[in-house]
């Protein structure tokens, strides 16, 4: 897939089991390294109190 590097995908799913949030999580992340395996990312798996936090800690790791 060749083309120019300008896109992003930001993804939030809710009433997930701690199972399932960490089964999505693994296959993104296996899919990833396949199909774009130059990209560079973040994703988190945590509880909805926490999502604020958890986003803050994901973009700052991309900006670091």
């Amino acid at each position: 897939m060749a083309g120019k590097r300008d896109s992003e995908i930001t993804v939030v799913v809710p009433k997930l089991t701690r199972n399932e949030a960490r089964y999505l999580r693994d296959e993104m992340i296996k899919n990833t390294r396949k199909i774009a395996p130059g990209a560079r990312g973040s994703i988190a798996v945590g509880k909805k109190e926490n999502f604020e936090s958890i986003m803050h800690r994901c973009v700052n790791g991309l900006l670091d």
